[in-house]
């Protein structure tokens, strides 16, 4: 998860969070943690 959110940063450098990085919410399932969603915007 840590690399596809880093290259999606790196490919679209003019998107930033659309919400307080903790007001991100997980899903956590049997040892797996996946985002619930990832919402962004541009930043310019």
């Amino acid at each position: 998860m840590k690399a596809a959110v880093r290259i999606l940063f790196e490919h679209y450098p003019d998107l930033g969070l659309a919400v307080p990085e903790q007001d991100i919410r997980w899903n956590e399932r049997f040892g797996l943690r996946s985002l619930s969603k990832l919402p962004v915007q541009p930043t310019s």
